[in-house]
């Protein structure tokens, strides 16, 4: 069946959660007006949503359980794209969802944090590409911004700097608004079945080749995107980011010389725990190594201590939420020389509106969704999605860099509240001083 056959463009797994319902209340409105579903076990929990959303009878409604393969291929036989909600992805089941997808040609993507479930899907890449399947994981907050403006300070610092080889990227994130109960409980899960996904090792897990690259632990890294003598913690989310990072490095040595970062590229993460300029540097510094330094423990406490998981198991709410308020701000600077050995930095701001970790998670995904499904065919190999698929790759494992990264940054900005800005450095730095002044002259 070709993709103009399926009956659905998207189709969400795991819509009656927290962050499902939100993915289900943003397509409803999306100005686009996908064809969309919503499936799961409970009939009545989704119509119950239908009921609560007010959505249309056009949104439907279809069976799927986890633990049953062929009610699962049967939904992903109708939808160009299947969105997954439902984790944490190892615990539910998650890679015979994205097996399911991988043996009808229909694309997948989810919110997954949890590496070692990303890893066990690298195993469909064959499946999957003998259907012209794409699988992206880690879609959501976890790792779609940071992955998207490592990719582009790198791309700006290549073509507008002439740099061949990016030596670093830096990035920097300010976070106001809280985790879902399901981010913190894939938390658990992770540590309890593989704790080294939470800790700084494997860092070329999920690439298709290996490099020379470390996971350093930045106990207080310095962040010059956020100003002079400002440093930021260690990011509890950093492991897995770097790992994703690192896997879109690889896919672009292999598939995209043209784009590829450099072999000896090297990524660095961090999390600003204070307004810039507001702590003197010293102080800043302390604080932050002593954060970072708590926020280890905390991680060795959850990997180590069983009470710790059965305690966050039995009394975190169900579903659990924070409030709509919040923003985050991620901001990547790639270093590099250019062929006179001068050294040459770009950067990349992608500013967040609303809480992170729920609903411009959920508009992430969304859109990720959509730009599969609009920009492809679900089982046609000639079919082109952007990104490596332009390169002749008919399909595996992919990230959202390297899906088409300028098409999907541009749905993101029409759609999703998201604002995205690169440029050099150094003019940057110029604009911020020029702001100041304007600021003593009025």
């Amino acid at each position: 069946m070709s993709s103009t056959q399926r009956e659905y463009d998207v189709v969400v797994l795991g819509a009656t959660g927290f962050t499902g319902s939100l993915v289900a209340e943003y397509l409803a409105r999306h100005p686009t007006h996908p064809r969309w579903g919503i499936a799961g076990r409970s009939a009545a929990r989704l119509d119950a949503l239908r009921k609560k959303l007010d959505l249309p009878t056009s949104v439907g409604i279809l069976s799927a359980d986890t633990t049953n393969i062929a009610s699962l291929q049967e939904v992903a036989k109708k939808t160009k794209v299947l969105a997954n909600i439902a984790g944490p992805f190892r615990k539910t089941n998650g890679y015979e969802v994205a097996k399911a997808c991988a043996s009808v040609g229909t694309h997948y993507t989810d919110l997954s944090g949890e590496s070692g479930f990303n890893a066990s899907l690298l195993e469909l890449g064959p499946l999957a590409a003998s259907t012209g399947s794409i699988l992206v994981p880690s879609s959501g907050f976890d790792s779609l911004p940071l992955d998207l403006s490592a990719y582009f300070a790198a791309q700006h610092l290549k073509k507008s700097q002439g740099v061949s080889h990016v030596d670093t990227v830096r990035t920097a994130v300010r976070v106001d608004g809280g985790f879902s109960t399901g981010t913190i409980l894939s938390a658990v899960d992770a540590a309890e079945i593989d704790g080294g996904q939470l800790q700084f090792e494997q860092p070329d897990q999920l690439s298709p080749v290996k490099g020379t690259h470390i996971m350093p632990l930045d106990l207080a890294l310095r962040l010059p995107q956020f100003g002079p003598n400002v440093y930021g913690s260690w990011f509890p989310l950093t492991p897995h980011n770097h790992r994703v990072i690192n896997q879109t490095w690889g896919l672009l040595q292999v598939h995209s010389q043209a784009e590829a970062y450099g072999q000896d590229f090297a990524y660095h993460e961090a999390s600003l725990l204070f307004p810039p300029k507001r702590v003197p540097w010293p102080l800043s510094y302390l604080l932050t190594s002593f954060l970072s330094l708590f926020f280890v423990a905390q991680i060795k406490a959850l990997i180590w201590l069983a009470p710790v998981r059965w305690a966050l198991r039995t009394f975190l709410p169900q579903n659990g939420g924070p409030s709509k308020k919040g923003f985050a701000d991620v901001r990547a600077l790639a270093t590099g020389k250019d062929k006179q050995g001068n050294v040459k930095q770009s950067i990349c701001k992608i500013f967040i509106q609303d809480s992170p970790g729920y609903h411009a998670t959920a508009r992430m995904i969304s859109e990720t969704a959509l730009h599969l499904a609009s920009t492809s065919s679900a089982t046609t190999k000639e079919s082109s999605i952007g990104g490596l698929r332009a390169n002749n790759f008919k399909g595996g494992i992919l990230t959202t860099a390297t899906i088409g990264a300028e098409t999907l940054r541009d749905r993101l900005t029409q759609y999703a509240a998201m604002t995205f800005d690169v440029a050099t450095f150094e003019q940057r730095k110029a604009d911020a001083v020029a702001v100041k002044s304007r600021g003593k002259d009025l």
